[in-house]
This record gives C-alpha cells, structure tokens and sequence, in this order.
C-alpha cells in the first residue's frame, strides 16, 4: 500500500489552544497543525511507511527544535498516530477542517510554534543538548559545557574565524564565548586555574545562553541553505 499520508500527535496537546491552526507546505509536503494532531499530506506517493519517515520526519524534529532554541526551553513534542491507514482513501482536504471556538470560557493556552525555517544536524543537537544539561545542572559545569560547544563550532569550519565567517556572524561572539567559558568559574567549574573565584554572573550566564541559541540559529539557517543577516554582538539581548 503506497502511503499518501502520516499524522502525527502533539504529545503536550493540552498545552495548546484547541482552535490554533498551522498550515506550511515545502517541495515534499504539506502540512497541517491543528486541535492536536499534525497531518502530512505528501505530495507523492511513498511505497513504505519507514521512507516516509525518512523523509518527513527531519521536518518534525526541526519544528520541534527551533521552537525550543527560540524560547529556551522545550514547547512541542510529536509522536506518530499509530494504527493508522495512510492511503489515498483516508486523505482529507484541508478544506474540511473548521476552526471551532469555546463559549464562555476563559482559557490560558500556548499558540503552535510557527513551522520551522532552519534545518538542523547532529552537530546542533549535540550543541544544544551538552549546553541545556549543563544549564540545568546535570554533570558539568555550563563554562566546560560552552567551551565544548566553541571547540565544536572551530572544528567543523577549521578555526574560529573561519566559523565567524561561515556563519556570518561578529567574531566578538566566539571570542567572548572563549573568554567566559576559559576565566570565569570558582574550584569546582573552573576550566583554568586562574579563573578560580570568579564566577559567572547572572548577566553572563544569561548573555551566553542567548548566544548559544543565536549560533544556534545562524547554524540551522546555513543547514537550510538560507541567507542569513550578519549577527553582530551587540543584538544578543540579555535581561540586565
């Protein structure tokens, strides 16, 4: 049975307004978001389900991932409706599906994560995933967990300038990320002897997340094959 369709179900469904709606169409597929399930309509025929995955679902992780790099923290999970018929028979047109409002309630609900526009590799995730288990305190220190990140970034583009470069973006960032993650820590985060006693601020801390998420973003934009604006230091914003 060739597979026309796959739909997936927001697994925090109840986080969300129940009339949002998403709709995002790419050269593969298009896409529905809505009252907690993500319908994939394909726009050609896959003959195995496990090919369709293949296809659609470095899509769905995408969308989940830059929704949590852009707010910090996870929003949206999916997972495939199981026992489901994907043929052409069970294809519905978006056309039938209606926005339906609740009456007399007061509800205090997420919007859906607009669809994504970045693509990611295993290197982000690797990024983003050693960085948020240090940020919540699990196993290291966020300065060793940074300086990771940097050496991971300058390996893949050869140094550090050739991944400003690369990434188009101000090299102060990378060079700031060097400083804060090499000088700053007390004896038990210190990556350096003579950074015992300093620790990281508030303000630090809260600038390098943001810069993490940024090179972030400038990575995702250049998996995507997009043209990115230059990112210069000064437009990280932190809370003082």
């Amino acid at each position: 049975m060739k597979v026309y369709k796959l739909t997936y179900l927001v697994k925090n469904k109840d986080d969300f307004c129940d009339d949002d709606i998403v709709k995002y169409e790419n050269e593969t597929a298009t896409f529905l978001l809505y009252n907690g399930e993500l319908n994939v309509k394909l726009k050609t025929a896959i003959k195995y389900i496990s090919e369709a995955k293949r296809i659609i679902e470095p899509i769905i992780r995408a969308w989940e991932f830059e929704a949590e790099i852009r707010m910090g923290f996870k929003i949206i999970e999916f997972e495939l409706k199981k026992d489901v018929d994907q043929s052409l028979e069970k294809v519905k047109d978006y056309s039938d599906y209606f926005i339906s409002k609740k009456q007399d309630q007061i509800i205090i609900s997420l919007k859906y994560p607009p669809a994504p526009t970045i693509r990611i590799s295993e290197t982000m995730e690797n990024i983003w995933n050693r960085y948020n288990r240090a940020k919540l305190g699990f196993g290291e220190s966020i300065q060793s967990a940074t300086y990771y990140c940097l050496t991971v970034i300058e390996k893949q583009f050869g140094s550090r300038k050739k991944a400003a470069n690369a990434l188009n973006l101000d090299y102060k960032i990378l060079s700031k990320i060097g400083e804060l993650s090499s000088t700053k820590g007390n004896s038990k985060t210190a990556r350096k002897a003579r950074a015992i006693n300093q620790p990281l601020s508030s303000y630090e801390k809260k600038w390098i997340n943001y810069a993490i998420r940024n090179i972030l973003f400038q990575l995702g934009y250049m998996e995507a094959n997009l043209k990115t604006a230059y990112l210069n230091i000064n437009e990280i914003p932190v809370i003082q």
